[in-house]
């Protein structure tokens, strides 16, 4: 019960009108890939095109995110916040008004890539602003269940509004999200500590443990992106395509729940014991996947695997606050998350191939293969991350 009463010390640290700001401005990221793809499907009636432009906004964030977390880190958040915020919700309407106009596809593909690339990563932001206050093990909790949260809200608000009024809504929507609360997060007093060398840094980048964690977000993209092309594949192979999104929402939900559950576990059990534990989890659980044959019994397995996602991402974005040296730990946040991105693309374009090879039960091997390797990596790096994790307080 004391580890989640540490949740209240957040808004005594930041402010209360913090967390609601910072949730809002990072929805927008979970809302223009799903909105892309139904915008320019809805207009060209091709899976292909719209496909391929939801596929330049993640590799657009991707590349960008990093980018503008490095230049917030040297310049300052709010001045770089201030002018890429409104530059994307800027571009989001450009494609908006390029498809509504019948643009030539390579005007949409090319707003597509630049949605992508202006795209602020919020929660790496304010993952930086918490370890400048300090907040420990509650705020990197506390970031994950938001981003869970947002994951599975955002394509649900953009579906529901492309089905009852128009696809245009649902990327207009985030444009607005982006226009009011991207600027109110960018000036917001949490962000005069954001860049503070977080505790037991020695100001140096450490490039070898930081491979190892973006390989470890690598894995639980591609994980995601199995998951998520495996069970479209499912249920439209059961004439229930319409309940592929509620059944991933699910996952999301229950992981954040998890998420906010983390500081539960025993303080004596460090990061590194902590991925290897959930990783091992989602190895075990994940091939219950490929015996099921309906929607319904997809979602109990995923909410089973939904407890552990959190906890491993928990540990991973903590263990980067120990790579990153100072004035650097929003990159670092960034690169991590980018990681997550990179691999669900690739997770996604393996599942897909695989389901049209043989299957959903094929593509739904894809989650385990990813953790497999996860696992794998954990044991091989183990004296790396337990050197990284040192005399960590994990209750602090």
């Amino acid at each position: 019960m004391q580890a989640l009463l540490s949740y209240r010390r957040l808004p005594a640290l930041a402010g209360v009108t913090f967390l609601p700001i910072a949730f809002l401005a990072r929805l927008p990221l979970a809302m223009a890939q799903l909105g892309t793809l139904l915008l320019v499907v809805d207009a060209t009636g091709s899976y292909a095109a719209g496909g391929l432009a939801a596929g330049l906004v993640a590799v657009g964030m991707a590349a960008g995110g990093p980018l503008i977390s490095l230049l917030a880190d040297r310049h300052g958040q709010r001045p770089v916040t201030l002018l890429s915020t409104p530059v994307n919700a800027a571009m989001m309407v450009a494609l908006v008004v390029a498809v509504g106009t019948k643009a030539d596809l390579y005007v949409v593909w090319g707003l597509a890539l630049c949605v992508g690339l202006t795209t602020t990563q919020i929660g790496a932001l304010a993952r930086s602003r918490w370890i400048g206050y300090g907040a420990g093990a509650p705020a990197m909790s506390y970031e994950s269940a938001a981003d869970e949260t947002t994951f599975a809200l955002g394509p649900a608000l953009v579906g529901g509004l492309a089905a009852l009024l128009s696809p245009s809504v649902g990327l207009l929507l985030a444009a607005g999200l982006v226009a009011v609360f991207g600027p109110l997060f960018a000036t917001h007093r949490s962000a005069a500590v954001a860049g503070r060398s977080p505790v037991g840094s020695d100001g140096r980048v450490r490039l070898a443990e930081l491979a190892i964690l973006v390989g470890l977000m690598l894995a639980l993209g591609g994980f995601f992106g199995g998951v998520g092309a495996g069970i479209t594949a499912l249920a439209s192979a059961t004439g229930v395509a319409g309940l592929a999104g509620g059944v991933i929402a699910l996952m999301g939900l229950v992981s954040a729940a998890a998420g906010m559950a983390t500081p539960l576990l025993p303080a004596r059990l460090g990061h590194p014991a902590r991925l290897r534990i959930f990783a091992a989890g989602l190895v075990l659980l994940s091939p219950a996947l490929m015996l099921v044959s309906t929607v319904g019994g997809a979602a109990v397995v995923v909410v089973a695997v939904g407890f552990c996602i959190a906890p491993y991402m928990i540990s991973v974005y903590s263990l980067g606050e120990r790579v990153g040296a100072a004035g650097r730990t929003a990159a670092v946040m960034a690169v991590l998350s980018s990681g997550v991105a990179v691999g669900y693309a690739a997770g996604s374009t393996a599942a897909g191939a695989l389901a049209d090879l043989g299957g959903f039960r094929l593509a739904l091997a894809v989650p385990a293969v990813a953790m497999a390797a996860a696992l794998v990596l954990l044991v091989t790096a183990r004296r790396r991350l337990t050197t990284l994790a040192g005399n960590w307080s994990y209750d602090r």
